[in-house]
């Protein structure tokens, strides 16, 4: 445009007027294109109403209008569509119609139209890009803002599925420890009983444990009382462990898994919550075989080490369904949440051969807090 310029005020055809006007409009039209991202509509309009009136001022009929300047028109039709919404749109399709006004008059008369025609298909073809333009930024926009609320759904449901199994898992604990402080006070009981006069000191200690763990167990019954849904029912079997696992691979079983059981390692004393933790890690590992890997079979191998203990349980199905992560379900959010609770470590995916492995590690000795 700026050769356009030099050229066109520099030759002998037009005249002075012409020149400084093709000059003026030329510094408005880049001055608009500053302000276009502003005002849009307003810029728009303005331009076209200079336009104009500068080639009805300045250029008879017969005359050729340079179009260098008018060339920035169709540039701020996309970019005013692209802008304006509601009735600014209506105003600029006013200005297209205003635009437009002399191609269809001439049209009506039989005269020839082909610049203005060209141009005007250029100015309507500019301004429906832009709209198109708007609404694609709409819904790229609306999108985002629909992803980004799934994954914050997402997140929700997953705080609250680590929630939920927290609390269960702090009702079965709480029910192994209700378990081992009873025994503890029955223990603590019966030797106080069979204790002599003489030995008064020993039975004042043993009394002390008897009556510590009595109120202990009041405090856990409330804290149960809080934990425990209002509609659940009160479990009196005790909570199971190791050696409840050959009852739930009878039961895995009959569902129609096939499931092989391997002990390896000299067995060792287990703490009670350790054992319910490897339980119900080999039982909600069962249960997304018996989910996701459709006809499989199952291998659960359980390896005793000196100061810890390993899981293994693994399957030759298809594994997760596609589309979801090996690190996302509730199961897996349970399975870890129990790891964690001992100071263990658990791994879970996909073979490369295929099939599902889950690894759990559970130390047993003192966890540390």
């Amino acid at each position: 445009m700026a050769v356009d310029i030099i050229q066109w005020t520099g030759s002998r055809q037009p005249t002075n007027a012409q020149r400084l006007s093709y000059l003026a409009v030329s510094v408005l039209g880049l001055t608009g294109m500053l302000l276009r991202r502003r005002a849009p509509l307003v810029v728009l309009i303005t331009l076209v109403v200079v336009y104009k009136a500068w080639a009805y001022l300045f250029f008879p009929p017969g005359v050729q209008i340079p179009f260098s300047p008018v060339l920035i028109v169709p540039i701020l039709a996309y970019n005013a569509g692209a802008r304006t919404r509601g009735w600014r749109t209506l105003a600029g399709v006013a200005v297209l119609v205003l635009f437009s006004a002399p191609w269809i008059w001439n049209v009506l008369r039989g005269q020839q139209t082909g610049n203005e025609l060209t141009f005007g298909s250029v100015l309507t073809v500019a301004w429906l890009i832009g709209k198109g333009m708007q609404r694609y930024r709409d819904l790229t926009t609306s999108l985002r803002a629909q992803t980004r609320q799934l994954e914050q759904e997402r997140d929700e449901r997953a705080r609250l599925a680590v929630a939920l199994e927290r609390t269960r898992i702090a009702r079965e604990l709480h029910d192994v420890i209700a378990h081992s402080v009873s025994v503890m006070v029955v223990q603590a009981a019966a030797e106080r009983k069979v204790l002599g006069h003489e030995q008064y000191q020993t039975r004042d200690v043993l009394e002390m444990i008897e009556r510590t763990g009595r109120q202990a167990l009041v405090e856990l019954r409330r804290m149960l009382g809080v934990l425990r849904k209002a509609d659940e029912a009160i479990l009196l079997a005790p909570q199971p462990g190791l050696p409840d696992l050959t009852n739930l691979l009878d039961q895995v079983r009959e569902a129609g898994l096939q499931v092989a059981f391997h002990v390896e390692g000299n067995r060792v004393p287990v703490p009670a919550g350790v054992e319910l933790s490897a339980y119900r890690i080999v039982q909600e590992a069962l249960t997304n075989t018996l989910k996701h890997a459709g006809n499989a079979r199952a291998e659960v191998t359980l390896r005793y080490f000196g100061d810890h203990l390993e899981l293994l349980v693994v399957d030759d199905g298809r594994g997760s369904p596609k589309g979801v992560p090996s690190n996302g379900g509730h199961g897996l959010v349970g399975m870890r949440e129990r790891v964690a609770m001992v100071g263990g470590s658990l791994q879970a995916g996909p073979k490369e051969s295929g099939g599902f492995l889950v690894t759990a590690t559970l130390p047993l000795g003192n966890v540390s807090t």
